[in-house]
């Protein structure tokens, strides 16, 4: 009996470890995965944006004399990934005198540019012929702001005039 018993103890004590070895098989750690898809689509970004508000000058028989106002500046900031022109144009309402009146120059840039197109004043133009202002390149991270001098040269004007005047003027930034 007692070698059956020694059996019988030792056939439970294997039976026990099988058992507490499947026991832990089933435990494992409970593992999971997912998968994230990160896709990066570059797109021909380029944004402008024209830091100022709206300009009011009243013209005067002083002003008349002078002849050439000057007039407080906008700053347009660009930011880009490809390389870009900014031009200026506009309209004047009532359109009854020159809208080559107003002009604009670049008279500084902060940030990464290559090249500034119009360092002297030139006249606005009508959207099919914008005035070029400066050319960049890739500035994210960066940024670039201009400041756009303007002026009003009152020897343009000819013929009746209005009493007010309201110009336009929007800026664009193109690829190159």
């Amino acid at each position: 009996m007692r070698r059956f018993s020694g059996f019988v103890v030792r056939f439970l004590l294997l039976s026990l470890i099988v058992s507490l070895s499947l026991l832990g098989l089933a435990q494992q750690e409970d593992v999971d995965t997912d998968t994230a898809i990160l896709i990066l689509n570059i797109e021909r970004a380029l944004s402008i944006e024209v830091l100022g508000g709206p300009l009011v000058i009243t013209v005067d028989a002083a002003a008349l004399e002078e002849r050439v106002i000057p007039l407080e500046g906008l700053q347009v900031s660009v930011d880009s990934l490809i390389d870009y022109q900014v031009d200026a144009y506009g309209a004047v309402s009532p359109g009854t005198i020159d809208l080559g009146t107003l002009q604009l120059r670049v008279e500084g840039i902060v940030g990464p540019f290559e090249e500034i197109l119009a360092p002297e004043f030139a006249p606005l133009g009508p959207p099919e012929r914008p005035l070029p202002l400066f050319t960049g390149g890739n500035n994210i991270g960066l940024g670039t702001v201009a400041t756009i001098g303007l002026r009003l040269d009152l020897g343009r004007l000819t013929g009746p005039l209005a009493d007010r005047y309201t110009w336009t003027i929007s800026f664009t930034a193109v690829e190159r």
